[in-house]
């Protein structure tokens, strides 16, 4: 009895997580139904009672969340996609702190140990 006790707990925060993740991303039921190519109560039935094992996939896809979010709440895991934009944001800022240094340099009064080294 146990068993099906914590089976059940664990059903209903899935299609609870699949609810949500559905809602963050801004789709109506409708709407994510039709991307699932599955009845509007179908997928109904997916955020209330039914835990759509062969479609956790496309959901993760659709919705932007992880399989590990969807199936256990857990922590997302960071994707190649944000370590890449992190990579571009860090570029970027040393870049702006580089044109600022020379721009701080040059208005720098001589003598304040900004002058240019001759190479």
């Amino acid at each position: 009895m146990r068993v099906d006790l914590m089976a059940e707990l664990q059903r209903r925060e899935i299609t609870e997580r699949i609810r949500q993740a559905r809602t963050e991303a801004g789709l109506t039921q409708p709407e994510m139904a039709n991307l699932l190519e599955v009845a509007m109560r179908t997928y109904q039935n997916y955020e209330s009672e039914r835990v759509p094992w062969d479609l956790m996939g496309r959901i993760s896809d659709i919705t932007g969340r992880s399989l590990r979010w969807l199936l256990h709440g857990e922590s997302e895991a960071t994707t190649y996609a944000d370590l890449a934009g992190m990579v571009e944001q860090q570029k970027a800022l040393a870049t702006a702190i580089a044109e600022l240094t020379e721009v701080v340099r040059r208005l720098s009064p001589p003598g304040e140990g900004n002058e240019r080294r001759a190479s």
